[in-house]
């Protein structure tokens, strides 16, 4: 990337996501940039199961839950 390096992405969002504050952002910047993440990135990698799973890790509820299930199974069936 040209700000942040593509090999530090994963433990980033995973940094911020950690946060009570940045949960939501984590996720929220994985969702509108899935398809830029998925030209670095191959669907299945480590990088984006990290990406995938250090963002959405701290979720509690089942709501998210579904939130996240929905995105996976709407993208990846794409």
């Amino acid at each position: 990337g040209k700000v942040i390096k593509t090999q530090n992405l994963a433990a980033l969002l995973h940094v911020i996501a950690r946060r009570p504050k940045g949960q939501q952002l984590a996720w929220d910047f994985v969702r509108e940039n899935w398809t830029h993440l998925l030209k670095k990135f191959d669907l299945g990698s480590f990088d984006i199961r990290m990406i995938i799973s250090g963002t959405t890790a701290h979720f509690s509820s089942k709501d998210k839950l579904q939130e996240v299930c929905d995105f996976l199974l709407l993208t990846i069936s794409k």
